[in-house]
């Protein structure tokens, strides 16, 4: 439709981490038109498994850790061998509370490989008190993944903002609520 312009993808956390690979998808299709580019917050360009041990290690305390060791050791092993279960296991299994069906087909697709291919511009953001995402997994990744872009890329890091980019006062707690 030529009343639309520019289009750009809107993605948060999770929905952030997709945005590269929907433009892809959108562009692969030829008749729906380009995507101008994405805004990317409170996400990650690293696979959704890696961000949710993170989380989960950094909910436990020291006690806490050695009695999920045997867990979230499990855990990693079944995400690192994604790629040799079978379609049963792939839809019976969970890594880390999301079916590894979604974790398989997630990490198929390198999130800073789809930004760079598309190349359109990037506004990528996160709070600075977001735990569920540290701007070592957040923000600086994709710095990093994305330092050879030859498109127009503006990160920005909002002091004191927590992961849902709400105003965070006193101290982090580490509560999913």
């Amino acid at each position: 439709d030529a009343r639309i312009g520019d289009i750009y993808l809107l993605g948060h956390s999770q929905g952030a981490m997709l945005v590269p690979r929907i433009a892809q998808a959108v562009e692969a299709q030829g008749n729906l038109g380009e995507i101008a580019g994405g805004v990317m917050l409170s996400g990650s360009p690293k696979p959704l498994w890696q961000i949710s041990l993170a989380q989960n290690v950094a909910l436990l305390d020291e006690e806490q850790m050695e009695s999920y060791e045997a867990i979230l050791s499990e855990q990693i092993q079944l995400a690192n061998s994604l790629d040799t279960l079978t379609e049963e296991e792939l839809t019976t299994k969970t890594v880390f509370g999301v079916s590894a069906y979604y974790q398989k087909d997630e990490t198929s697709v390198d999130a800073a490989s789809a930004a760079l291919e598309n190349g359109g511009r990037l506004f990528i953001a996160q709070g600075s008190a977001d735990w569920q995402m540290t701007q070592a997994d957040g923000l600086e990744a994709w710095q990093t993944a994305l330092s050879g872009a030859d498109f127009p890329v503006e990160y920005r890091l909002y002091e004191n903002l927590n992961h849902l980019l709400m105003p965070q006062e006193g101290e982090i707690t580490r509560t999913r609520s």
